[in-house]
C-alpha cells in the first residue's frame, strides 16, 4: 500500500494499482453530484476517466456514463448512447425517454423534465 501526504494520490486498501483514492478531485466531485449533469472536459491523458470511475466506486454512486467520440457529433449515434447509458443504471427512465424522443423542440425538452422529476421525487 502506497500512501503519500493527504493531497497525494494514494493506492487503495486494496492494493489495486488501477484504483487510485484523488482526495481533492473526490471532493470537488461530491459536491457536483447534486447536480442532474456533470461533464468532466479535459485533454487525452489528464486522467478524466480514471478519477470519474474512481469517485464512482469509493462512494458507491450511481452514475450514467458517456465518453463522446467524433461520431457522437451525429445526433442518433449520441441519442443512442445516451438511452443505452441511461438504461443501465434505470431502464423505465430510459424507455420513457426514448419514448419522448429526441430533444429537438420545447415540447421534447418539457417532456424530458417531467420525467426527471418524477423520477427524482421518487428517490428516497
Amino acid at each position: 500500500m502506497f500512501e503519500r501526504n493527504e493531497k497525494a494520490i494514494s493506492l487503495s486498501s486494496s492494493g489495486s494499482a488501477g484504483n487510485f483514492i484523488r482526495p481533492r478531485i473526490n471532493k470537488l466531485l461530491a459536491k457536483v453530484i447534486e447536480k442532474p449533469l456533470v461533464v468532466v472536459c479535459a485533454g487525452t491523458g489528464y486522467g478524466k476517466t480514471c478519477a470519474v470511475s474512481g469517485f464512482i466506486k469509493e462512494s458507491g454512486t450511481s452514475a450514467a456514463w458517456i465518453q463522446c467520440s467524433d461520431s457522437d457529433n451525429v445526433s442518433f449515434h449520441f441519442w443512442e448512447n445516451f438511452l443505452h447509458s441511461i438504461s443501465l443504471t434505470n431502464n423505465s427512465l430510459a424507455a420513457e425517454f426514448r419514448k419522448i424522443g429526441f430533444p429537438d423542440n420545447a415540447d421534447k425538452i418539457t417532456g424530458y423534465s417531467l420525467a426527471c422529476k418524477r423520477y427524482f421525487l421518487a428517490l428516497p
